[in-house]
């Protein structure tokens, strides 16, 4: 947690809050830009999958985008 902590605040963080403590459900996950269907998994969790984002679910997430020049095509399917 200490790490964690100073890694957000390093990285402008304010305010901050636990989502999770259950070790079957945390993930991070990134997608790279170029189609968003690969997943490389920052923090890996053997009982997710990395492509659990990609479709539909009963649990909550939240994504953060960075934003990019130009026009942005979004995958689907």
């Amino acid at each position: 947690m200490t790490s964690l902590a100073r890694i957000l605040q390093r990285a402008g963080c304010v305010r901050a809050m636990q989502l999770d403590i259950n070790p079957e459900w945390p993930t991070l996950s990134t997608y790279s830009h170029t189609d968003g269907l690969h997943p490389d998994q920052i923090v890996p969790n053997y009982q997710q999958s990395p492509t659990r984002s990609l479709v539909p679910d009963d649990r909550d997430f939240f994504a953060v985008y960075r934003r990019l020049p130009g026009p942005v095509d979004v995958p689907f399917g």
